[in-house]
């Protein structure tokens, strides 16, 4: 069984911890421990950029207007952004 990742997997798990690194975790790091989560403009802003890179909604199928991306690159995605 071939474990590498395709060059499309690759390129979309770069892309999202690119995507991590760079607007998450600095978030992540203003975040009041005690609030319950990140401000709703953050969060809206946050939306609009998965929307744009085409990762809105992986967990939903294309005929329901997700995006057509298959489990296993779901999963590794789920991955980097733990």
């Amino acid at each position: 069984m071939d474990y590498q990742l395709s060059q499309e997997q690759q390129m979309l798990v770069d892309m999202v911890r690119r995507f991590v690194r760079e607007e998450i975790c600095p978030l992540e790091e203003k975040l009041d421990p005690d609030a319950g989560e990140i401000h709703p403009q953050d969060s809206e802003r946050l939306k609009e950029m998965t929307r744009k890179m085409g990762l809105y909604g992986l967990g939903i199928p294309p005929e329901f207007g997700g995006p057509d991306v298959d489990v296993t690159t779901q999963t590794l995605l789920a991955f980097e952004m733990a």
